[in-house]
């Protein structure tokens, strides 16, 4: 794709808060690829894309985490009530996005294969289009990160708490524009063992698990952004 305009002001929300329902119940901002956690991991890729303002949204183990997350630069929003799912989480990030972004990509932490180049992609489809909203799209479905128009971002948190980008983009079908592509780096995520076992036969990468969280998870922690399920 040739070079086009970027949003100026791009934020991002990156979500951090989940206990990992499918992994055991360990949050997976805490898991460790060649020894950097998954959290710092999806940080360091967003600020290489070009993004500095950054709102990390934590829940689970949220002191840990923000443990491994020091000095690095984020805004770091806890969300007290995590275990009601992955809406809250999100909602909170996005309450606490500067008025300033032209656009806000929201992503999850759990995403290894996801490159700074993926990231500007997006963004560049995002600003070429003058999209509402902007979905990576591939043979393996509807992916994450999604982009945001701030108009967008004000829809959903008017919506009530029920409501995430997930929601807004099945209720806007025709306002979603699908960046179109042939690999599996936007939907591939590490919800169980498997998917870090299959990862580190794929890459060679060592990856460390946390130890597990105690209580019962949720179910609603292991939706996407984007799955129309």
């Amino acid at each position: 794709m040739s070079a086009g305009p970027v949003p100026a002001r791009a934020a991002a929300v990156l979500l951090a808060a989940g206990l990992g329902v499918r992994l055991g119940g360990r949050p997976k901002a805490l898991v460790r690829l060649n020894g950097e956690p998954l959290v710092c991991r999806a940080l360091r890729i967003l600020n290489e894309a070009g993004i500095d303002e950054v709102t990390i949204v934590l829940g689970a183990r949220a002191a840990e985490v923000r443990a491994v997350l020091e000095p690095r630069a984020a805004k770091i929003v806890v969300n007290e009530h995590f275990r009601v799912g992955q809406v809250s989480s999100v909602r909170a990030g996005l309450a606490a996005v500067s008025r300033a972004a032209t656009a806000v990509l929201v992503a999850l932490c759990d995403q290894p294969l996801l490159t700074a180049a993926d990231v500007d992609f997006l963004l560049r489809i995002h600003a070429e289009r003058r999209a509402a909203a902007t979905v990576p799209r591939s043979a393996h479905g509807r992916g994450n990160p999604v982009v945001l128009a701030p108009r967008v971002v004000a829809a959903v948190l008017a919506a009530g708490p029920a409501v995430g980008p997930r929601q807004w983009l099945d209720a806007h079908p025709t306002e979603v524009v699908y960046a179109e592509v042939t690999h599996h780096r936007y939907a591939f995520d590490l919800d169980t063992v498997s998917h870090c076992e299959a990862l580190v036969r794929a890459t060679g990468w060592s990856c460390e698990l946390p130890a597990p969280e105690a209580a019962e998870p949720h179910p609603a922690d292991c939706q996407s952004l984007s799955d129309p399920t």
